[in-house]
């Protein structure tokens, strides 16, 4: 400062000889530009930080949202919780609200029925009334779940709900985050924001106030903000007056359907502009010292002070516009330097800022990778550019099963050293992300099918070796699935669509590596529109029961014969049930389409009762109905209704209905078998039970699937096979079927292989029941094989 001091005092008497007065006129005119410029610039400078701070309000929020869904979901999925839930256990079901809300430092958590009463609830141990919330709880049961800021207690609450299924809703569990002073401090810290909180409250007289609930203002200027706000504040950017100081003010509604809980987000007008008027007074000391200088002198000061000026406003402008990389160096020391530095202070502040929204918004917090938004944004920017590019998609398999053994801890270590391997094995230019909760993609620009598969089989090689998480060795199977743009795509959604597509196949088929297909396709889009015809063929009978016999082949009666379902649609022909039975299963209107046959071949066998036919009907039954707790009680007392014996229903089930939970499908079964009804293992040898199984499994009878009957031949290769096979059912006590016979001569051999029982399109096709009878009378007993 005393090196400046000398200079401005000779250019004072120098500007006092000469141009003073003129001189004068400038500075005037400078100091209410650069003043003019410095209100625009700070109020410009609220305003972002205020929006700023929503944004990253709102991001905090989501993440608490996903948080407290992530949590309540886990626990809506856990069996224990639902076997509590189902029975009522109330110190259970509380054991269980209260860990979960733990792990995840929740203030409140709550059980409830889909009634509304209450089952737990973590503020008082005497559980009594109602649900406080009905309207999320009626969202939950819509939607499965549910989420908003609510008010209870005079506080306000971060609520998720969410259904817990076993299968259909059977209750709802709610976690919520208080936001109190201490969400405050941290969004202060966070935005250098003031940050309050209120709620509006009825007084007695019937008026509505608001309340204050936290806040990060002094206290001297809380009262006045509670007061000056109106019953329904405006939340577009606004000046409130706090103890005769300007606030610029930005109101953020928390309760989006009545507006009762909001967020003010404020920053002091008169400290924003603090800085600036010290930077006016230092403008005002060179001005009045530059009225000593010469004319010349005059001229170079202005145009000092002029340029560097127009550089900051073009910086200002670029800023503005986003661009943050400008670094404005103006070597001086004096009042336009220390501009200069603000000015660049600032602006490095608020590029930080933005660096950390940037990183909550594109990065995952766990791994550090690249999340979900980021790699969509980078895929459509690749594919806008109409460069070839491979996307694979990654999922680690039974990491569910290693997270609730390991701890989420280890699987949290276990995600980490995942991506870590993953990374080390791309090429440059690669992008990875974390796209889910043990999912991992992999955007590989300018590559085709060789590079995409590759690579595909590299990373599934590398993540085959084991890992070593808090002293343990895990080993992780992964399956993968991947598509090339823009043979399997040229838009975003579409190519991710593809690749998923390819991932579910790729679990489903148990499969490392599947590549899109688009015969691969689960469900093509005229499939939608079947579902609500589906559901109106099942209640309104539009469907048909065709009848096919199982003839035996060993002479003697054919009165056993196997019910398959025919869709003749009044506007779209016949569907066959490969195009609706899977649909139905993926959509789960299986369980509805299985007791609509039941009921109608019960009600067959019946009308053939009467008329002196008593014929044993097969019902095919899918993996989802061996799930289905429920499905005993319906075959009692359909029996009971249809008056039919149970010997006279039969159960057809797939090998692959044992596979996600054999233990409950194999209890089901006992059941199912204790009220007579005969069982049957069908399509035997294509999938993948056990022997042991088999051994333990409550079934009578055993088919061979097709696929080894219609090539067969007594030299062939499926005859081992086949005859291996009659005699494993037979040592077992099981009666053998084989189906899909379409020759004589296969008849023959699986007759002197002693095969019970044949079926296939040389006996007959599937008929309906009115040319079912008339073949049963035509045929008798004396069909021969």
């Amino acid at each position: 400062m005393n090196t400046a001091a000398t200079p401005r005092r000779q250019l004072s008497r120098r500007l006092a000889l000469t141009y003073g007065s003129l001189l004068l006129l400038v500075l005037a005119g400078v100091l209410w530009l650069v003043s003019q410029m410095q209100r625009n610039l700070v109020t410009t400078q609220l305003q972002e930080e205020l929006q700023l701070g929503q944004a990253v309000f709102a991001r905090a929020l989501a993440q608490n949202q996903q948080q407290l869904t992530q949590a309540a979901k886990v626990l809506a999925a856990d069996y224990g919780f639902r076997e509590a839930i189902a029975s009522r256990d109330q110190s259970t079901i509380t054991s269980a609200l209260q860990n979960h809300r733990g792990r995840i430092n929740a203030d409140i958590s709550l059980a409830a029925g889909l009634d509304g009463d209450l089952l737990a609830d973590s503020r008082d141990d005497q559980v009594s009334g109602l649900f406080p919330f009905p309207e999320l709880l009626q969202q939950a049961r819509l939607q499965g779940a549910a989420s908003a800021i609510v008010s209870l207690d005079e506080q306000a609450y971060q609520l998720v709900v969410v259904t817990v299924r076993a299968p259909q809703p059977i209750a709802v569990i709610a976690m919520g985050f208080l936001i109190d002073a201490a969400v405050a401090n941290d969004l202060q810290k966070l935005t250098g924001l003031h940050v309050s909180f209120l709620g509006r409250h009825r007084e007695a007289d019937g008026t509505q106030r608001w309340r204050l609930q936290a806040s990060t203002l002094p206290p001297a200027l809380t009262d006045s903000l509670a007061q000056q706000l109106p019953v329904q504040p405006d939340q577009a950017i606004q000046t409130l007056m706090l103890a005769e100081q300007a606030y610029q003010t930005l109101i953020v509604a928390l309760a989006e359907q009545d507006g009762s809980e909001i967020a003010v987000l404020q920053r002091s007008l008169e400290q924003a502009l603090a800085p600036h008027r010290q930077l006016q007074r230092y403008l005002l000391g060179l001005g009045l010292a530059a009225l000593a200088l010469a004319l010349v002198a005059t001229v170079i000061l202005a145009r000092g002070i002029v340029r560097p000026l127009q550089q900051l406003q073009t910086a200002a402008h670029r800023m503005e516009a986003g661009d943050y990389a400008v670094d404005e160096v103006i070597h001086r020391q004096d009042e336009i330097g220390d501009l200069a530095q603000a000015f660049n202070t600032m602006r490095e502040t608020i590029a930080s800022r933005e660096q950390q929204i940037l990183d909550l918004a594109y990065r995952d917090p766990l791994t550090t990778l690249p999340n979900r938004t980021y790699f969509t944004e980078q895929l459509t920017r690749l594919l806008g550019s109409a460069a070839p590019c491979a996307v694979l998609l990654l999922d680690l398999d039974r990491f569910k099963l290693i997270n609730n053994t390991l701890g989420h801890a280890l699987g949290d270590e276990l995600l980490r050293a995942a991506g870590e391997r993953l990374q080390s094995q791309l090429p440059s230019g690669a992008i990875l992300a974390r796209v889910g909760a043990d999912e991992f993609a992999v955007l590989l620009p300018d590559a085709g099918d060789r590079a995409g598969r590759a690579l595909a089989e590299q990373l599934v090689s590398i993540m085959q070796l084991p890992f070593v998480a808090g002293g343990q060795t895990v080993d992780l199977r992964v399956s993968l699935g991947y598509a090339v743009a823009p043979d399997d795509g040229k838009q975003t959604s579409a190519l991710l669509r593809a690749v998923d597509v390819a991932l579910y196949y790729s679990r489903q088929q148990r499969r490392h590596i599947v590549r899109f297909d688009p015969a691969l396709q689960p469900f093509r889009a005229e499939h939608l529109s079947l579902l609500g015809d589906l559901r109106r063929a099942v209640a309104e009978n539009e469907l048909r029961l065709f009848y096919q016999p199982k003839v035996n082949l060993q002479g003697g009666d054919h009165n056993y014969c196997e019910a398959l379902v025919r869709w003749q649609h009044p506007s779209r022909g016949f569907i066959p049930p490969i195009d609706f039975i899977p649909f139905a299963e993926q959509t789960g209107d299986i369980k509805r389409l299985t007791r609509w046959i039941i009921a109608r071949a019960l009600s067959q066998a019946r009308e053939w009762q009467q008329q002196g036919i008593r014929m044993h009907i097969a019902v095919n039954i899918s993996a989802h109905d061996l799930l289905d707790e429920s499905l005993r009680d319906f075959l009692a007392d359909s029996l009971e209704r249809s008056t039919v014996s149970a010997e006279c229903l039969g159960l057809e089930v797939t090998e692959s209905g044992f596979i996600e939970e054999p233990e409950r499908a194999m209890a089901l079964l006992e059941q199912l078998r204790a009220l007579g009804i005969k069982l049957a293992i069908d399509d035997f040898g294509t999938g993948y039970s056990s022997l042991a199984y088999l051994k333990k499994l409550p079934v009578q009878e055993l088919k061979i699937d097709q696929t080894f009957i219609r090539q067969l031949r007594a030299d062939g290769d499926d005859a081992a096979i086949v005859r291996s096979t009659i005699e494993l059912g037979h040592n077992l006590g099981l009666q053998v079927v084989a189906e899909g016979i379409e020759t004589r001569e296969q008849a023959l051999l699986l007759r002197d292989w002693n095969c019970d029982r044949g079926q296939g399109y040389h006996f007959s096709r599937p008929v309906p029941a009115d040319d079912f009878l008339h073949w049963l009378q035509q045929t008798g007993a004396g069909l021969r094989v």
